[in-house]
């Protein structure tokens, strides 16, 4: 379970499902609300993983992505976050999902 998922700031709903496991940015834009624009801003501030970048430079992103995206969208519409404060955010998130995944892989070893 994702730090996302126990510590909810904003509820995230499942990235779109069907098979598909890369989504360009025009999907990543529908999906989150955000602007391609801005979409392309948070990826330059490395607020949110850019699965993979196509030799015409186009951005794909994973579903870890999308809900990345959608979660930051969340933190700007319904929290009226700003960038320095969803940057914060989104960094202490990660850091505490490492350190949970570092408490599953050692809580057999104290066992």
């Amino acid at each position: 379970m994702s730090a996302e998922q126990y510590y909810a700031i904003c509820t995230v709903n499942d990235p779109p499902r069907g098979g598909v496991d890369l989504f360009d940015l025009e999907a990543a834009a529908e999906y989150s609300g955000m602007h391609p624009e801005m979409i392309r801003e948070f990826g330059r501030a490395h607020l949110v993983r850019i699965a993979h970048l196509s030799k015409r430079a186009s951005l794909y992103f994973d579903r870890d992505g999308l809900a990345r995206l959608r979660q930051i969208e969340q933190l700007r519409l319904q929290r009226r976050a700003n960038l320095h404060t969803i940057r914060f955010v989104v960094r202490l998130l990660d850091r505490l999902e490492a350190a949970e995944r570092e408490l599953e892989t050692m809580r057999p070893l104290v066992r």
